[in-house]
């Protein structure tokens, strides 16, 4: 448990703000941690129980503790860090201070050099791994209808196991956040059989390139993947006369059509997912 000290007299608020905010970064508050009752955080710092409210509402603001009103609630040392950044850049992109075209840019940089510090560390066990997302991508085209959204629901997880390989939590922090603002966006592209395909060799190329150690050839394709990705958004917003700004509005407004369900992956059976060995 965090220990604290009387605050400094020059500027109460923000002195107590800066020390449970050090708490936190130092590990001293994890994440999901209940802060002590207003009162012995008073008595803590010797401030009025005003000081510590407004202190804990600034804390709130910035995302890093939570404040549960009622039984069982209080204040608590914010888990999901990545959540109120999310509900920022989605916020900017209904207000137009940032074009779904730039998202999409600013994605696929970002990734890219996710996945080529992922290449490089990765393990035999982890491409093993990766292989057994891509066996399920295939199932999937191949059955349950064929369902695009299904298979992107996957390719997703496979995604996003490239950038926890990173070993760098920042890149995940960021590319979550980006990511479930631009599938919002891919759900309403026409995805066809010709799409999940091209996905498909695309993913078979990155991970043999992995296992053959050819950086080179991974990374190639990877930027490869990613512009396709780009010019399938391109293309709709041409076809269809649409801004950034309307595609925006819409997402935010809307649910495409054609919206199902998530898909459940552990319909997929066993003898079609490949192990490792």
């Amino acid at each position: 448990m965090a220990t604290f000290k009387p605050a400094d007299d020059k500027n109460v608020t923000q002195d107590v703000i800066r020390q449970i905010e050090n708490a936190i970064i130092c590990g001293e508050l994890t994440e999901g941690a209940k802060l002590s009752p207003e009162r012995e955080l008073q008595n803590a710092f010797r401030v009025s129980r005003t000081t510590i409210r407004e202190a804990l509402r600034v804390l709130a603001q910035k995302g890093l503790i939570t404040i549960r009103k009622g039984k069982g609630g209080g204040s608590f040392v914010e888990p999901n860090s990545g959540l109120r950044f999310g509900e920022s850049l989605d916020l900017m992109i209904r207000l137009g201070q940032i074009s779904l075209r730039q998202l999409f840019e600013f994605r696929s940089h970002i990734e890219v050099l996710a996945f080529e510090s992922a290449i490089y560390k990765a393990t035999s066990a982890d491409i093993d791994r990766l292989d057994q997302i891509l066996e399920k991508m295939k199932w999937t085209s191949q059955h349950y209808g064929g369902d695009p959204q299904a298979f992107f629901e996957i390719e997703k997880t496979l995604h996003r196991a490239m950038v926890d390989l990173s070993g760098n939590p920042l890149y995940g922090l960021v590319l979550n956040a980006i990511t479930a603002s631009t599938w919002k966006v891919m759900r309403f592209l026409p995805n066809s059989e010709v799409e999940m395909v091209a996905a498909l060799q695309d993913w078979r190329d990155i991970l043999d390139a992995m296992r053959q150690g050819d950086i080179h050839t991974a990374t190639a394709v990877i930027r490869t993947h990613q512009l396709n990705y780009r010019r399938v958004y391109e293309a709709y917003l041409h076809e269809r006369d649409l801004t950034d700004r309307t595609l925006a509005q819409a997402v935010a407004t809307c649910e495409p059509a054609s919206k199902r369900p998530n898909f459940d992956s552990s319909i997929i059976p066993p003898e079609h997912q490949r192990r490792g060995g």
